[in-house]
């Protein structure tokens, strides 16, 4: 009996080949047929021959027909294109240290193809400056000139390039010893050192 899977657009039906039951015969050669393939329906097709044979996952050649190329050529190579995502830690997008301490800002990005990711620290007096071009942005020994706004950019050619700004704010240790005095001077010192 075929097995089918629908996954949003995409459709697959396992079928048997010249009647063999998959069960009795481990060897059997079956047929996978695919509409509208995603390169995020491998799982799905995975799934389908776990749950449908109870036995491990096997290997499948997937042999696509009907598949629109438009847009797909990225440096002269034929991709099947996922426009960037980005997962950036901290997740809350908001990072407090201490003056002194080392800062860690992480951009994970996802796509095919596998996109470029890049930093800048946004200054309204200056522009954007362009400060790495790694998933991981290091700030060591960080003092006042850190505190901003950082830019994670993830491009890999497919649709607009994504952003995520993650706010570094620094506390001198003056501000932290100060903090247990009361709300006002916390928020008047918070302030000088912004200024």
């Amino acid at each position: 009996m075929p097995a089918h899977r629908r996954r949003g657009d995409s459709s697959f039906e396992l079928g048997e080949r010249n009647g063999e039951d998959k069960q009795t015969n481990p060897r059997t050669e079956c047929n996978l047929q695919a509409a509208l393939v995603d390169v995020r329906d491998s799982d799905a097709i995975e799934d389908d021959m776990t749950s449908t044979t109870g036995r491990p996952p096997v290997s499948l050649s997937l042999r696509a027909t009907h598949i629109d190329t438009t847009n797909t050529l990225i440096n002269g190579k034929q991709y099947f294109p996922v426009p960037p995502t980005i997962r950036v830690v901290p997740q809350n997008r908001q990072i407090t240290a201490r003056k002194g301490s080392t800062v860690t800002l992480e951009c994970k990005a996802s796509g095919n193809p596998v996109p470029a990711i890049y930093w800048h620290k946004k200054d309204a007096f200056t522009g954007a400056s362009h400060l790495s071009e790694s998933p991981t942005l290091l700030l060591e020994r960080v003092d006042r000139h850190h505190a901003g706004i950082y830019q994670c950019t993830a491009d890999n050619g497919v649709r607009e390039a994504v952003h995520v700004d993650i706010e570094v704010t620094v506390l001198s240790t003056e501000t932290s010893n100060r903090s247990r005095h009361g709300r006002g001077e916390m928020t008047q010192i918070l302030n000088e050192m912004r200024e």
